[in-house]
């Protein structure tokens, strides 16, 4: 398998454990592979705080808020937080692009 096939066949299915933390499933044909988990802290409106345990959120040089799996957090948030969504992901570092798929509620 390809890259870019690996790529195609990956998805990223998430879960809210509490009012600021996220796990994060990176799936490969639907086999989970890796698992993220995210903090995503509020003030009334304001961001206080990000943070992800994956290697490339430490080592990035754009902003923590363009992270693609704190991308997928906030969509989530945004949907409702529906059981178990999955999204895709397509590019990478601050020009990844997030998308939607489905969820299981």
């Amino acid at each position: 398998m390809t890259d870019d096939e690996k790529r195609e066949a990956t998805t990223y299915r998430i879960k809210c454990w509490g009012s600021s933390s996220y796990q994060i499933d990176k799936l490969v044909m639907g086999v989970e592979v890796d698992q993220y988990q995210l903090t995503i802290k509020f003030d009334g409106r304001a961001l206080l705080d990000l943070w992800c345990n994956c290697p490339g959120f430490r080592i990035q040089q754009f902003p923590k808020i363009e992270h693609k799996h704190i991308k997928i957090a906030l969509d989530y948030q945004k949907q409702g937080e529906p059981t178990w969504a999955e999204y895709t992901i397509k590019g990478t570092g601050k020009n990844a692009k997030i998308k939607f798929i489905r969820s299981d509620s």
